[in-house]
């Protein structure tokens, strides 16, 4: 199954939405100076500007793609975009597996697993990720005196 993206329109209305909502988080982002009230050019300047250009830009590209017809189309795959979010699944697991586990045994699934997800056969791959890690492990405890995450830091 194939999905189709026009690229200018759907980008526009993403980023034409995503300046809206910066907007109206900037005062509550930005603090000013109570001695620069009344002024035009405080904290919030330069930040309003940037997402006023940025909503300006995002209304010209709905713009090209809706009036003036011009558009680049993407094309995805979603049997292999899939194969991606599984992927991504594994990585959210890796980050809540080191605050339990441990950087090390969260970093050794990792590696283990990812080999294992993109389906390598051979033994040398799994072996330099555990030897690697383990060289990791022993470089920042013992030499650089870090302490990793999940290690009773």
């Amino acid at each position: 199954m194939e999905i189709r993206i026009p690229t200018n329109l759907v980008g526009g209305i993403i980023m034409m939405l995503l300046s809206i909502i910066i907007w109206f988080l900037i005062p509550e982002q930005i603090a000013t100076d109570p001695a620069f009230q009344g002024g035009i050019v405080d904290s919030r300047f330069v930040p309003r500007i940037l997402v006023g250009i940025m909503f300006i830009l995002s209304m010209f590209l709905i713009t090209l793609s809706l009036i003036f017809k011009k558009e680049n189309i993407v094309v995805y795959d979603l049997k292999n975009e899939f194969r991606a979010f599984g992927y991504l699944g594994i990585l959210v697991l890796y980050v809540l597996l080191v605050n339990y586990a441990g950087f090390l045994i969260a970093c050794l699934l990792m590696g283990i697993g990812t080999l294992a997800y993109m389906k390598s056969k051979s033994l040398k791959y799994y072996m330099i990720i555990i030897v690697a890690f383990l060289i990791i492990y022993f470089v920042f405890t013992n030499l650089l005196a870090v302490p990793l995450p999940g290690m009773g830091v």
